[in-house]
């Protein structure tokens, strides 16, 4: 077998390969440095990379050994550490490099009023105001109460209201909760009548005939 020994100069622009001990030197600021043994084998079990120990592994116990032997007196030169117990990199100096890096930004909600989005409206004056004296109106019994701006019944109950006389044409519109109106009656004095039945079904009297 046929061992190789390369040696990587990673740089910030270009990345220079350095075989056995040769260095190419480059003005650019180094960032990092490291080197790779790889080991060429011409059997076939060993095309492309595998384990060093594992599935893929080619590699005998005494070949893993020599292996590894090769890896620390290479490195031992290559970090200039003798015994191979240096520190990577001193912790007070790791601690008060840590502290100079900016803290961890982290998602904030800002509230904006975009003016120019709004959309105006506008009130006549104590519009509101004239507004709930009308729906008071409507309040003639304790068996009501209004909320948003509905008009509810608190209990089963009956509400006469008296309005103006009208001598000309005349419109009543309403809107009902069905789903809540199970069973209900609106009467015009006697003139005309829509309601709904306790089975379900819709009715409304005309001329004193039920349809």
């Amino acid at each position: 077998m046929k061992k190789i020994f390369i040696n990587k100069e990673i740089i910030s622009v270009i990345t220079c390969a350095v075989f056995t001990l040769l260095c190419i030197k480059s003005s650019a600021q180094t960032i990092s440095k490291s080197f790779e043994i790889r080991t060429f084998s011409n059997s076939p079990k060993a095309d492309g990379e595998t384990d060093f120990k594992g599935k893929t592994s080619v590699f005998s116990t005494e070949e893993r050994v020599d292996f590894l032997n090769m890896y620390a007196k290479f490195g031992k030169a290559f970090w200039k550490d003798t015994n191979l117990n240096k520190k990577v990199y001193p912790l007070d100096d790791a601690l008060k490099l840590l502290n100079t890096l900016k803290p961890q930004p982290f998602p904030k909600v800002r509230n904006r009023l975009l003016k120019d989005k709004w959309l105006w409206k506008g009130y006549k004056v104590d519009k509101e105001i004239n507004e709930r004296k009308e729906f008071d109106k409507w309040i003639l019994t304790n068996n009501m109460k209004i909320e948003n701006e509905e008009l509810l019944f608190i209990h089963k109950g009956k509400l006469i209201r008296d309005i103006e006389p009208q001598n000309w044409r005349a419109q009543l519109t309403m809107d009902i909760n069905l789903l809540e109106a199970k069973n209900f009656s609106i009467s015009l004095d006697g003139c005309a009548e829509f309601g709904r039945e306790t089975s379900g079904k819709y009715y409304y009297v005309v001329d004193e005939k039920k349809k």
